[in-house]
């Protein structure tokens, strides 16, 4: 930052931190920075007033079982302390992906058949950046009530995204967006979750929906850790 030039985001595509618990600031004002850019992909330097596209992409390990955690604290909990109870920072998050559900690597999901060499996959799918399938849902689905901008934002970056990988020739089916739709508004809501769990009634709109818009039925989703998706305990904030 004293070198007042842009860094990392300026250069990359994505920018990850590994290990969470451990990251650490030297320049107090980096979290304020870091939640000005998440917000509008901007931020000032020096007098200036930079602007970059990387995706922010935060990677940790939860050292207990996630039915513990989720009674005795957060899934953000992870998070150094700096960050762990500033929910202007979390509520920037547009997806909360979870590890427990990924499985780990076996011989099996390695294939004998052609495939793209890294660098190839790499330059296509920086090019993919300059598309957007966002507004591939208002085909098909309306978003409910209780999702304000940020949600709604959150939602459709998700779903463009999804919607390059698996659907980069723009030919998909109701069904195909309709699964993406709900992966996108379960991998937000449990972002929201942990807000409300911390912040309490300030995040109390958690109960996530879409519209069918020929049948104009409204259905709700929850996250799987909630079960039914019942109402978590009310704040619980430090600050």
């Amino acid at each position: 930052m004293s070198q007042r030039k842009i860094g990392l985001v300026g250069m990359w595509d994505t920018v990850a931190f590994d290990e969470v618990a451990g990251i650490t600031f030297k320049d107090k004002d980096c979290i304020q920075i870091m939640k000005d850019y998440m917000a509008s992909g901007s931020f000032a330097r020096g007098k200036e007033e930079k602007a970059a596209s990387a995706s922010m992409v935060f990677v940790g390990n939860i050292n207990q079982s996630v039915d513990v955690l989720l009674k005795t604290s957060h899934l953000f909990e992870p998070f150094p302390e700096a960050m762990a109870y500033d929910s202007a920072f979390f509520d920037r998050m547009h997806y909360y992906l979870p590890g427990w559900e990924v499985p780990k690597m076996r011989p099996e999901f390695i294939t004998d058949s052609f495939g793209f060499i890294t660098d190839y996959l790499a330059e296509y799918l920086r090019d993919m950046r300059k598309t957007t399938f966002g507004d591939v849902v208002d085909k098909f689905f309306k978003l409910g009530n209780n999702l304000n901008q940020r949600d709604v934002i959150a939602v459709r970056k998700t779903v463009s995204g999804l919607v390059k990988l698996l659907y980069p020739h723009g030919e998909y089916t109701k069904e195909d967006i309709k699964e993406i739709l709900r992966y996108a508004l379960v991998g937000r809501r449990r972002v929201k979750e942990q807000l409300k769990k911390i912040w309490g009634m300030e995040f109390y709109d958690v109960h996530f929906s879409y519209i069918d818009n020929e049948t104009m039925e409204e259905e709700f989703i929850s996250v799987p850790e909630q079960g039914s998706g019942s109402l978590i305990p009310e704040g619980t904030s430090k600050a």
